[in-house]
């Protein structure tokens, strides 16, 4: 009920989502730790579009990203944008491409790391899938340690 709900329509309301994934990380870590676990997080953003529709903005994602180191709740929180098919020319922003927007949202968000993926290909699923598991893997083996996770340097 604290979220609104989204109304897709051919847009791609990238703020909205982000920041929803990361309000409900943000709760459910806090669920956790109230409730004597120790966590750590990690959120994955896939997208293959430019933001059209949302009421969020990437200040507004950077505040809650903050919100989440403020609190304590959690050892560490990664955030992760990930494009895929993002060659091509933004329709937001002829000038620039898809990549280019993303990159300039992750900077703007605080997101941790933005990764061009390239192709949606079967290879590069399988290759992005990879790169999930042993993210997830390096934020569980971290827990505990004090310190942030291992690097995440994919190769999509």
């Amino acid at each position: 009920a604290d979220y609104k709900p989204f109304r897709p329509s051919g847009g791609t309301p990238l703020f909205d989502a982000v920041y929803s994934a990361i309000a409900a990380t943000k709760e459910y870590g806090e669920q956790l730790s109230n409730n004597d676990y120790s966590c750590n997080a990690i959120v994955f953003i896939i997208t293959d579009g430019d933001d059209t529709s949302s009421s969020m903005t990437p200040d507004m994602i950077r505040q809650e990203t903050e919100g989440i180191k403020a609190s304590e709740k959690l050892e560490s929180c990664v955030t992760v944008l990930i494009g895929v098919n993002v060659q091509g020319r933004s329709g937001q922003n002829p000038s620039k491409t898809m990549g280019q927007v993303l990159e300039e949202f992750k900077n703007e968000a605080s997101i941790t790391s933005y990764i061009d993926a390239g192709s949606a290909t079967a290879g590069k699923f399988a290759k992005l899938a990879q790169f999930v598991s042993q993210s997830v893997s390096s934020q569980s083996q971290s827990l505990g340690s004090g310190g942030p996770s291992q690097n995440i340097a994919p190769t999509i």
